[in-house]
């Protein structure tokens, strides 16, 4: 049975379920909006995993299982951005989307095989060959 959950939901179920949200580090970049607190979703009872993060300018939705998941990036901050998104994960999943003006309902996809931490980066173009992160949400499928 498939089933997708948001952070809200998780918050919710953890205190009677066997769903873990761990909190990381926030960005240290000072000219990068407030950072929300990194989102790890872990599901030790079922290999289906899912759900919604953000961290800085970047949010990540995730569903499916270690046979199979969808990974979705997309702006999580108020203002838009020059730059990019990546999104990598197990097996070796990387995906760059293509340079531009991030704006609202902006994202990329990737479909991915394998357990491990999905990850989303948000990469501000600063100068040619020069980024900035200014998001790094990611979500685990086991």
């Amino acid at each position: 049975m498939k089933k997708t959950l948001t952070a809200s939901a998780v918050l919710a179920a953890t205190a009677a379920s066997a769903f873990f949200l761990q909190a990381g580090p926030a960005l240290a970049d000072p000219v990068a909006p407030p950072a929300a607190d990194q989102l790890t979703l872990t599901d030790q009872g079922d290999p289906e995993a899912g759900g919604d993060g953000n961290n800085g300018c970047a949010h990540i939705s995730l569903s499916g299982y270690p046979d199979g998941w969808h990974a979705r990036a997309s702006r999580g901050c108020e203002t838009g951005f020059y730059g990019h998104f990546q999104i990598t994960g197990p097996g070796g999943v990387n995906v760059n989307g293509p340079d531009q003006q991030i704006r609202a309902g902006e994202s990329i996809d990737a479909n991915g095989r394998g357990a491990g931490d999905v990850c989303v980066t948000a990469w501000r173009f600063d100068s040619p060959g020069r980024y900035t992160n200014i998001g790094l949400p990611s979500l685990r499928v086991y």
